[in-house]
């Protein structure tokens, strides 16, 4: 994260990242930056980067920037 945060930003992330669904989502990235096997569905891509966007994980979090 290139992000200067307050320690209520840095704390609030980490809280973000350990979240079991987020943690879930992001150890299905594939090498080449696929969320998942497919685009559409429960665990594809579309519904796993509206996942990460929602919870709150922040753009400049690898799991988003590594999309391909």
């Amino acid at each position: 994260m290139s992000k200067k945060w307050t320690p209520r930003m840095s704390c609030l992330q980490n809280e973000i990242l350990h979240d079991y669904t987020v943690k879930e989502v992001i150890s299905r990235q594939q090498q080449d930056g696929w969320l998942g096997t497919t685009f559409h569905g429960e665990k594809g891509m579309e519904a796993s980067i509206r996942l990460l966007c929602e919870k709150g994980v922040e753009p400049s979090h690898p799991a988003i920037t590594n999309l391909h």
